[in-house]
This record gives structure tokens, sequence and C-alpha cells, in this order.
């Protein structure tokens, strides 16, 4: 991941994210967060641009959609199996009863 990854809109209100860097006064070091603009949804500091990014970009229902989709294509396949082999049957079937003739 590098500092160029795209940020995904905002996951509350859509809006356009930006990432910043907030330095810490005492130590003097640089902490990065991604926030957006127009709800103010942000994440917690992290020491890089890419932590912070990966942070903001990370949706937990994606991950569970990503499961049921695959177990829905899943389903369709096994449905599209399914229904090939009673077409073959009937198909089979009805060959058979006009005498063995497709």
């Amino acid at each position: 991941m590098n500092e160029t990854e795209e940020l995904k809109p905002c996951p509350f209100c859509g809006g356009e994210a930006h990432y910043d860097v907030a330095v810490e006064r005492q130590g003097g070091y640089a902490t990065y967060y991604v926030f957006c603009r127009y709800c103010g949804a942000e994440t917690a500091m992290f020491s890089s641009i890419p932590d912070a990014v990966a942070a903001w970009n990370k949706r937990a229902v994606e991950g569970d959609l990503r499961s049921r989709l695959k177990d829905a294509l899943d389903i369709a396949d096994d449905f599209k199996r399914t229904l090939t082999a009673i077409l073959d049957a009937a198909a089979f079937s009805a060959s058979m009863a006009k005498g063995g003739q497709k």
C-alpha cells in the first residue's frame, strides 16, 4: 500500500475523504489520520499515511457481503447443475418415449 492509494468516500455520508498530519507537541512525532470534510468522521491516529488510509478504506460490511455473495453464487451453481440434470433426464425420457429417436 502506498500514499497514493485512493481514499474511499465517507461510509457515513458519502463525502470526500482527506488525510492530514497531526504533530505531537511534546514528542515531536507525526501521526496521520483520515477524515471527512462534510460530516467530520475520522479514523484514529496512525504512524503512517498508508496505515491511516487502510483503516479508512476498510469496511466491515464489505467482508460480510463478499461472504454472502460467494454463498449465493455457490447456491446458483448448485441450482444450475440440478436444473441441467433434470432437463437432460427429461430429454432422455422424451426420446425414449418416441422409440429411442432423438
